[in-house]
């Protein structure tokens, strides 16, 4: 009767491409890109500017930024976490595979991690009866809620019950005991289950019939910035660069050594150099200077 009903849309994307060797075309679509004479690849120059039309050029003002990275609260999580989940990615894993899940965060986790365990709130038999809370654990460790960096004070399963796994933006594990002391008296053998919704508004609900996902495209591989001193003349403003040289591409002569060259930043007085590679016959090799 023209009205939207609720289904439920499946997306076949859970599958990987078939390994298969890179052709030369492959590994050559930025120089292939400003070649006019290649035609197979001229519509790779529709939406890109040729620097060679280029008559004139201005350099802007350096600009400085002031603002919050958006982030930031996320770091404390982030950044000292052993797993790591975007929940709407999450989400829309059980609806392509048109799996049921619940709303419930606890049921969400439950259904997301193997490691994790809950026993429902029960009466120990004994003397007189014990009342045991609800106990979740995660490797067999408890655990405790950290809910935008505060602490949920009981931490049982019942106090986030009430969070709906879609209001949750990213969920961090953090097994790190010096990290879970900060707001606990001890964080040995207790993993902090880090909650970060989303700011300012909650997600956006979906209309009834039509189902919100995101598909992820192609990019192009942007060249890592290095600045170029060779004039001689050194900027006003103090070079911060923590990485000075960073080259996913680099190819060894026949007896196997690379040169490389790069300027160093404002403070920098020793390096520490890390290289990875495959040979010819596809061993890996790994180096890191000490």
């Amino acid at each position: 009767k023209d009205k939207r009903k609720e289904n439920r849309i499946l997306l076949d994307r859970q599958f990987s491409p078939i390994a298969k060797a890179y052709t030369y075309f492959d590994t050559q679509i930025n120089q292939l890109s400003t070649n006019k004479n290649i035609s197979s690849v001229s519509v790779l120059d529709d939406d890109s500017l040729n620097l060679t039309d280029i008559k004139d050029t201005h350099l802007l003002p350096q600009l400085n930024v002031t603002g919050k990275r958006q982030s930031k609260r996320e770091s404390e999580g982030l950044e000292n976490a052993s797993v790591v989940y975007d929940v709407e990615k999450e989400i829309n894993k059980f609806e392509d595979k048109g799996d049921s899940y619940s709303e419930s965060l606890p049921d969400f986790l439950l259904a997301t991690n193997k490691y994790f365990t809950y026993k429902l709130p029960r009466y120990e038999p004994g003397p007189t009866l014990e009342y045991i809370p609800s106990e979740c654990t995660y490797k067999g460790k408890r655990v405790v809620f950290i809910v935008n960096n505060k602490l949920i004070s009981n931490s049982l399963w019942e106090d986030i019950d009430k969070i709906q796994a879609s209001e949750v933006k990213t969920i961090a594990i953090v097994e790190k005991p010096v990290i879970i002391s900060r707001y606990i008296t001890t964080g040995n053998n207790v993993v902090g289950i880090f909650l970060y919704t989303y700011e300012n508004h909650p997600k956006p609900q979906q209309p009834i019939g039509i189902r919100l996902t995101k598909l992820h495209g192609y990019s192009n591989i942007k060249e890592f910035y290095s600045p170029d001193y060779s004039n001689g003349v050194l900027p006003e403003d103090i070079d911060y660069r923590r990485t000075l040289y960073w080259n996913p591409d680099v190819k060894t002569d026949k007896e196997g050594k690379a040169k490389v060259s790069f300027y160093n930043n404002s403070s920098c007085k020793q390096l520490v150099i890390s290289a990875e590679g495959l040979t010819e016959n596809g061993v890996p090799m790994v180096y890191k200077s000490k």
